[in-house]
């Protein structure tokens, strides 16, 4: 559990990473976004994340601080990106009963670490590399940083390859995979986005983009018997992308998920069941 909760944290930062479709055109009323290569510069974020897991009335909380540097390797003909990650410092753990931190030590093994990956314009994972000093740590006897990488379809943000006005939406649908011991959680998630207006933010001139998430998974398997899994999800958010640099300047989100696991205990007409509620707050900034 404890890494399937760090897993989010990790993959979140990822989307930051800046590159991506032409030039900025702005006016009173429209804006042109698209990442920009920015020369292949380093570019510095910082992301917090706070979980609440509730189950049978028992809250845990768990944080995490996490600072890596991103450049953009290549930008392709077809609009997918080459992007490389390098974690600078992180901090994770459990929130005591006192209200005290308890780190976990293994988040140390990520700084330093490298990843290299590629994602077409629509925001699908195609390619990656890199993550080698954590390849011996698993998620369900799945490769754990697969299940890192695999998470960046969720997180990524897509943007419009026009003209956006005031007020114009888009939307993405994409499907996610969670190894849950005997079975995989197919999670269909909907993103709504709308530009609601343009702002300075950390100096810069930036288009304000909010966002809404819907989400319904489910999945079967054994584990000592046969369970089931249904889980629903809402949430919302927003992000400031400065459309001159062709880059995410800070960004907010929080997602709720409700997931009831049923599962057998003599047989098929004794089922128990089980409701956890997981609660996720993340919160990113350009350092610089």
């Amino acid at each position: 559990m404890r890494k399937c909760l760090f897993v989010s944290v990790v993959a979140a930062l990822l989307l930051t990473s800046c590159g991506g479709g032409g030039g900025s055109r702005v006016s009173p009323t429209e804006v042109m976004l698209g990442y920009k290569t920015l020369d292949n510069a380093d570019v510095n974020y910082k992301a917090n994340t706070n979980i609440d897991t509730n189950v049978g009335g028992q809250t845990r909380t768990w944080m995490s601080e996490t600072k890596a540097s991103l450049a953009v390797i290549a930008i392709n003909d077809d609009g997918s990106i080459v992007r490389s990650l390098t974690y600078t410092g992180f901090t994770m753990g459990e929130i005591s009963g006192t209200g005290t931190l308890v780190p976990n030590p293994t988040a140390e093994e990520y700084v330093g670490e490298t990843v290299q990956f590629t994602i077409d314009k629509d925001g699908k994972l195609i390619d990656w590399k890199g993550l080698d000093g954590i390849s011996g740590m698993t998620v369900e006897g799945n490769a754990f940083r697969e299940f890192i990488m695999q998470q960046l379809t969720e997180i990524f943000q897509p943007l419009p390859d026009y003209p956006v006005t005031v007020g114009g939406k888009w939307q993405r649908s994409i499907e996610t995979m969670m190894p849950v011991g005997g079975g995989d959680l197919i999670n269909k998630i909907q993103i709504d986005y709308e530009l609601v207006g343009f702002g300075q933010k950390a100096g810069r001139d930036c288009a304000r983009i909010k966002t809404k998430y819907h989400i319904m998974g489910s999945a079967q398997g054994r584990r000592r018997g046969k369970f089931w899994i249904t889980s629903t999800g809402e949430g919302s958010g927003e992000f400031w992308f400065d459309y001159n640099a062709g880059l995410l300047v800070e960004l907010n989100k929080n997602v709720t998920i409700t997931r009831d696991l049923r599962y057998e205990r003599a047989g098929e007409k004794d089922v128990a069941t089980q409701t956890t509620s997981v609660a996720r707050e993340f919160k990113m900034k350009l350092e610089s």
